[in-house]
């Protein structure tokens, strides 16, 4: 769906059936009340004392974990979707993901074993202002919203720290 970048016409909404920003903060915040022995619902920018987004928005992560109140010594696994604002189908995925350990836990013992031996970090939009651009605006918006002086929107995947390209030049 949608035009090609740079094709004539107004972009075209996004296809049915993905969930827009207020959706997927909904599903989280239902799922933290729904599990709140396993899940935490936290406010990464506030918790960290982060600047939220140039639109004002915070970034979220529910934490699962057997004892989601407290920081315990066990490994941590983070997965953060949708630095591209227009991959719709990622926060998708990380819901799915949540939902899985959440409603297999105490049911599956794989689930079970994993959520009581490790801290699960999953933060379905990490470009929540470039995501609900997507569905406001322009379906193939890909970067954040930061204006500067170059323009606006800045492509996050290839804004980070030293190091992180690692082995892989060019990734």
């Amino acid at each position: 769906q949608g035009r090609a970048p740079g094709g004539d016409g107004p972009p075209a909404p996004p296809p049915d059936g993905y969930p827009d920003l207020p959706a997927v903060q909904a599903s989280i915040e239902a799922t933290a009340g729904a599990y709140p022995e396993i899940t935490k619902l936290v406010n990464l920018t506030e918790h960290y004392g982060m600047p939220p987004t140039s639109e004002g928005r915070p970034l979220y992560a529910l934490k699962i974990s057997d004892n989601a109140a407290i920081d315990e010594d066990e490994p941590s696994f983070l997965l953060v979707s949708d630095h591209h604002a227009r991959e719709l189908v990622t926060p998708v995925i990380a819901l799915h993901a949540i939902e899985r350990f959440t409603e297999g836990y105490g049911s599956d013992p794989v689930l079970t074993a994993i959520v009581d031996h490790w801290e699960l970090w999953i933060a379905p939009v990490w470009n929540p202002d470039g995501y609900q651009y997507v569905f406001t605006t322009d379906n193939w918006w890909r970067k954040n919203r930061r204006v500067f002086a170059g323009g606006v929107g800045v492509d996050q995947n290839r804004n980070y720290p030293f190091g992180w390209d690692g082995e892989c030049p060019g990734s």
